[in-house]
């Protein structure tokens, strides 16, 4: 979306996964579900996530380098 300059639509579609991100993390702590990958997958797909928006927003200097 950030490729094809659908920025408002990129926007609507990062905070739709933060917050049902939010919301997974709530219910099971709420329902106190725990699991053995958890803690290392949930992170990992955060990182992920901000990662290809990075990369996406490089090539329209909509991210600026340091050098």
């Amino acid at each position: 979306m950030i490729i094809n300059d659908w920025y408002s639509a990129a926007m609507v579609d990062l905070a739709v996964s933060g917050a049902t991100d939010w919301l997974d993390g709530y219910m099971a702590r709420r329902m106190k579900i725990n699991s053995v990958v958890g803690p290392y997958l949930d992170p990992l797909a955060d990182k992920v996530l901000i990662g290809c928006v990075a990369l996406a927003m490089v090539p329209k200097d909509l991210l600026h380098r340091k050098y």
